[in-house]
């Protein structure tokens, strides 16, 4: 059974422990980071999409209507306060949303940190157990 809608998930503590956008960015391209696995379809060395994944948030920009919507949702009663993330950069869909996720957080404003995911037990403090498989909704707060 899966925690209930606002029950925390994860503590405030543990969510501070994350990588804020322009960390997570600089720590793909750090020898720790490189060292580890690849995503198991890259073969067995890591890639460091540091450069592009700069590039692609550098040229990202949200248009007023977007940073407008971004700004209205978080500013609802019971609105988005904090994102969680967990990401591998060798993810397409990961380095699809990282820079959009940092636009985000700067438009509206919100909390994002992002978990590195390889290398850790799945779900391992993220969300209870008997759920395998889900991720967690964005942290509220």
């Amino acid at each position: 059974m899966a925690a209930g809608r606002g029950s925390r998930v994860v503590t405030p503590e543990r969510f501070a422990t994350g990588m804020t956008c322009d960390r997570y960015m600089e720590y793909i391209g750090t020898p720790e980071n490189l060292a580890r696995e690849a995503g198991w379809w890259r073969g067995p060395e890591r890639m460091d999409w540091s450069g592009p994944l700069r590039r692609w948030y550098e040229g990202l920009q949200l248009r007023d209507d977007q940073v407008a919507a971004v700004r209205w949702l978080a500013a609802q009663p019971k609105g988005p306060a904090r994102i969680l993330m967990i990401s591998e950069e060798w993810s397409s869909d990961c380095r699809r949303v990282i820079p959009m996720l940092g636009r985000v957080v700067e438009a509206a404003p919100l909390e994002l940190r992002i978990f590195p995911r390889d290398g850790q037990r799945v779900g391992h403090g993220f969300y209870e157990q008997r759920v395998l498989g889900a991720l967690p909704d964005p942290c509220r707060t």
